[in-house]
């Protein structure tokens, strides 16, 4: 079955790179670069430099896992905007709690958002 999502309110950004479909991405409309760094939210398609990024801020939003992922695993991003698992609280800054779970990297997979 594959994960459906429920985006409660969307942001539209101007993409400051290149942003690939269902990553994390920061406020400033780059996508994220940095393991557990804070984001706005998650790229619902991707798109190039310079044009209008559809973001899901609040709800749910579908990501791509980064690593294996259990169901109400605790999500923060990786260096190239995937989701994966929270290992270290003190520095790793929590987006959102799995709502499906991915067996390994690349699959996509449904998050709940904190809000921030």
């Amino acid at each position: 079955m594959h994960p459906t999502f429920t985006s409660l309110y969307t942001r539209s950004v101007t993409a400051s790179g290149a942003i690939a479909s269902a990553r994390c991405v920061k406020a400033g409309g780059a996508q994220a670069t940095a393991i557990g760094e804070k984001i706005l939210g998650i790229a619902r398609y991707g798109v190039a430099d310079g044009q209008a990024a559809t973001i899901d801020v609040l709800g749910s939003a579908l990501a791509e896992a980064g690593a294996a992922l259990n169901l109400d695993d605790d999500l923060t991003t990786d260096a190239v905007g995937r989701v994966i698992p929270v290992t270290d609280a003190a520095t790793q800054r929590p987006l959102g709690r799995a709502l499906s779970a991915a067996s390994a990297a690349g699959q996509k997979v449904e998050v709940l958002l904190l809000p921030r």
